[in-house]
């Protein structure tokens, strides 16, 4: 086997360990930041909810901006909290919320 000859295969090596690199990272998909801070914003979320009191509830959707709105809904109706309205302000997107027993 001549040099070019390796030369040749080791660049053809190279290319396809390389492509087969590109595409698992493609195709295997990986928890990145936004995920783990969904993750974490969920989680708080049901604590908020888990230990807020009284009747009525006023939540800045912008203090869970991870979680989808309906995901939030579904959250609070674990801890008997039912969505009411919501209002768009100036400086956020306000969610309210009534006690069911």
């Amino acid at each position: 086997m001549s040099s070019n000859t390796v030369g040749i295969l080791m660049i053809v090596g190279s290319l396809g360990l390389f492509l087969l690199t590109v595409a698992i990272t493609i195709v295997v998909p990986r928890k990145g930041p936004r995920q783990r801070k969904h993750s974490v914003q969920r989680t708080a979320a049901g604590d908020f909810f888990g230990t807020a009191s009284g009747d009525r509830l006023e939540v800045d959707w912008f203090q869970f901006g991870e979680v989808p709105k309906q995901e939030l809904v579904t959250i609070a109706s674990e801890y008997h909290w039912q969505f009411k309205s919501d209002q768009i302000t100036d400086s956020g997107w306000i969610l309210r919320f009534t006690k069911v027993p």
